[in-house]
């Protein structure tokens, strides 16, 4: 598993602070407009939600065989094993890996 972001912010378009944000914008625009503002919009809320929920299940995955405190030792190619953190490997530490 990665450890990036699989879901890339577009710089060509601002990123909003909540959904109500997002009505805001769509309400600024004509009523006969609306409804595909709003279907493009949970268009995106869908394609997000797939991929967090790919990302859950993968970590599930990963977390099988952890212990209590988040922790899995794995062999690595008969040079021994190594014991790792999930939780810091999701956040990017991969200093002591």
């Amino acid at each position: 598993m990665s450890n990036a972001n699989v879901i890339k912010p577009n710089e060509m378009f601002a990123t909003p602070n909540s959904f109500d944000e997002i009505m805001d914008w769509v309400n600024l625009h004509a009523k006969e407009d609306r409804v595909h503002l709003m279907t493009a919009a949970m268009m995106a809320w869908n394609l997000a939600a797939k991929a967090s929920d790919n990302l859950v299940k993968e970590i599930e995955e990963l977390c099988a065989d952890c212990d209590s405190d988040g922790y899995l030792q794995a062999e690595i190619g008969g040079a021994g094993s190594v014991t790792y953190c999930i939780r810091k490997l999701l956040k990017g530490d991969t200093e002591d890996v």
